[in-house]
């Protein structure tokens, strides 16, 4: 979504959620404008679950979408005002997620669930935290053998 020409935005769950009361989910990144786009046409972009490809780590060990940018050779359906990489990854118990990353290009790690380990050097993370890599060329993520 652009915002731009000043627009607002709020997101709610699905109604049949909130009547039924399950869980939802969500997960937002806010890329600020340069300040000559802040007034462009506001923009959306539905993207479903069934728009975005799903990969494989080479030992099966995690699955990948890659949402929007770039990722190894693999394009996300998304579009972007300022270019960005965002992908899901989900790793299961004990395996490890080694992916390329460009080096001009920040990285972040969100862990929406569990319990593991980023970077080579094994620092723990949790549910809830934010990782922020420093120079580089390879973003590095094991999860924990229990969860």
């Amino acid at each position: 979504m652009t915002a731009g020409g000043g627009i607002l935005h709020i997101e709610t769950p699905p109604e049949h959620l909130v009547m039924s009361g399950g869980l939802f989910h969500g997960f937002q990144l806010w890329v600020n404008l340069p300040a000559e786009k802040k007034w462009l046409p506001p923009a959306y972009q539905d993207v479903r679950a069934n728009d975005v490809a799903l990969l494989s780590s080479a030992d099966g060990g995690s699955l990948i979408r890659v949402i929007a940018g770039e990722l190894d050779g693999h394009v996300g359906p998304g579009t972007t005002q300022t270019p960005i990489t965002l992908i899901h990854a989900t790793v299961a118990p004990g395996a490890e997620l080694r992916l390329p990353w460009r080096k001009d290009y920040n990285a972040l790690v969100y862990t929406i669930a569990g319990h593991g380990f980023v970077g080579d050097e094994n620092r723990p993370v949790q549910m809830g935290q934010l990782t922020v890599f420093g120079d580089g060329d390879s973003i590095v993520v094991r999860a924990a053998n229990n969860q």
